[in-house]
């Protein structure tokens, strides 16, 4: 949640939407083509993938993509 402080260093929490209507049109502007750049590198980055061992619905272990063998091993034991 950012936070705005005065001129007097007191500080207060607001929310994005309460901190955007603050900024000058230059500064939306900015705002959006930064987020713009931050997306496209969090898109581009490898997808990784999350190995989730269940029983009857209930969630019992995740494990890291290169962890897989360790997944193998709990769903063994959990069958």
């Amino acid at each position: 949640m950012p936070e705005i402080t005065c001129h007097q260093g007191h500080t207060m929490r607001v929310s994005t939407d309460q901190w955007v209507e603050t900024l000058t049109l230059d500064q939306m502007r900015y705002a959006r083509d930064k987020m713009a750049e931050k997306i496209k590198a969090a898109e581009a980055q490898p997808k990784r993938s999350v190995w989730r061992v269940c029983r009857g619905g209930l969630a019992e272990g995740n494990y890291r993509e290169e962890d897989f063998e360790k997944a193998a091993d709990h769903l063994l034991l959990t069958s």
